[in-house]
């Protein structure tokens, strides 16, 4: 589990942070965050990026994640059709966008 909620981490991440292993639990809320999501955080099961500018495109296949929660919500976020359509479907009971 990395909560990283509120920490001074710059507008990037950090590699140190894109290079981690075993990490599940990912909390990054309220950090001013700039960047784009890598892709390497689209496979953990709880996802909380909220609250920050990030920006880029969120993958074409949402519905093949293994997160039971994500919460992208108040960013810049953007994305193709299928994964727009996806979250809308997703959205009530698993995904905060």
């Amino acid at each position: 589990m990395a909560d990283l909620r509120s920490s001074s981490l710059g507008s990037r991440i950090p590699t140190w942070l894109r290079s981690q292993v075993g990490i599940q639990i990912l909390a990054i809320s309220n950090a001013s965050i700039t960047d784009s999501v890598p892709d390497c955080f689209w496979s953990y099961f709880f996802l909380d990026l909220s609250n920050n500018q990030l920006t880029g495109m969120l993958p074409e296949r949402l519905e093949l994640m293994q997160a039971h929660l994500i919460d992208l919500s108040k960013n810049r976020l953007s994305g193709p059709n299928n994964s727009m359509e996806y979250l809308a479907d997703w959205h009530h009971s698993n995904i905060n966008m």
